[in-house]
């Protein structure tokens, strides 16, 4: 079947050394892989595991994505076939034979992934995935970037499990991405979301989506936002910062059901940090409350909601039932208060 072609991503790996070892067959066994599928439906604790995996599984998960495999593929299977000769004659032997099989009949070109179902955990397909961990451009060559796995374009950077302030960027209502979030839910998806096509990748409020922490929000946000004409801080109990090599910024990844509060924003870039404001500062004069200085962190400006009379404090919260900054205490907040009432 010929299959629709498109401009290639192209970026540059450095590839990893041979791992292929004395006994390919026993090594498969003792360490079984695992691929997008045994972490599609874990929630963030899929997410933060899926773009953790290692060369190997990576490899795995590019064999079974490619629908054809090049001539210069099939040139460089025979020569780790040849290699192995030496070392192990009976596995070379069993190698050549399911190499000669695939190839005599044409599969090769149709169907890759029947490769390493015609010998699971044997030596054929180990030697496919020693080489595409060595040099991954032969899967990713084949394959349409809607369709390349989210760590071709994502490399973790760091994973926070406290409650945190990110920045979220939309034109959608500033309720909605609170209090209903809905986002792309399979984790190998999550590369190029934009391109994806909504009737096979329908948004789930099971899903993922993404924001910036406020450390580069000032940076490689925009103003206004690049990504929206709103502004909206939410709180997540935690998520994953991932370095997105096409958009060339760091991008926090959050799971929908971990949005636990959140306020509409408007900000000012400066040289200093980002500047943060209240868009609508008739509705906090309406309560005879004085409008307050930009803010230079979205913790102080949520501290600052909390302080105020329960009315207003709703009004400002996109949730019905705010939750107390756990970083602060009823004394602390008592304090702010009067501080900030002066």
């Amino acid at each position: 079947m010929t299959r629709r072609r498109k401009n290639k991503t192209v970026l540059k790996r450095n590839p990893t050394p041979s791992k292929l070892g004395a006994d390919v067959v026993a090594h498969a066994r003792r360490n079984p892989l695992r691929n997008a599928s045994d972490y599609q439906w874990d929630g963030f604790e899929g997410l933060r595991k899926y773009l953790g995996m290692s060369n190997r599984e990576r490899a795995d998960e590019l064999l079974s994505a490619m629908y054809r495999v090049p001539d210069e593929m099939q040139d460089a299977i025979q020569e780790r076939i040849d290699d192995l000769r030496a070392q192990q004659p009976a596995v070379a032997a069993e190698a050549q034979r399911l190499f000669d099989e695939v190839t005599e009949d044409e599969s090769w070109d149709e169907a890759p992934e029947q490769i390493s179902q015609v010998a699971v955990d044997g030596p054929l397909h180990e030697i496919l995935l020693d080489i595409l961990e060595s040099d991954q451009t032969y899967a990713l060559d084949q394959i349409d970037d809607d369709e390349k796995p989210s760590w071709f374009f994502l490399a973790l950077q760091s994973v926070n499990t406290d409650p945190s302030w990110l920045v979220h960027c939309t034109d959608e209502d500033p309720y909605a991405v609170v209090t209903g979030f809905e986002g792309i839910e399979q984790v190998d998806k999550l590369g190029l979301t934009t391109h994806l096509d909504k009737s096979l990748y329908e948004p789930s409020s099971e899903g993922f989506g993404f924001a910036f922490e406020e450390g580069s929000f000032n940076r490689y946000g925009g103003s206004p936002c690049k990504y929206g004409r709103r502004e909206v801080a939410i709180r997540v109990k935690r998520h994953v910062v991932a370095w997105h090599y096409t958009d060339e910024e760091p991008q926090a990844i959050f799971w929908a059901p971990d949005i636990e509060q959140g306020f509409e924003v408007e900000s000012d870039r400066t040289r200093y940090g980002r500047k943060y404001y209240f868009p609508d500062p008739n509705l906090i004069e309406y309560y005879d409350v004085e409008v307050p200085e930009p803010f230079e962190s979205l913790d102080d400006m949520a501290a600052w909601i909390e302080a105020q009379e329960p009315e207003l404090r709703d009004e400002l919260f996109l949730k019905e039932t705010p939750k107390s900054n756990p970083r602060r205490s009823g004394a602390d907040l008592a304090k702010l208060k009067r501080r900030l009432m002066r």
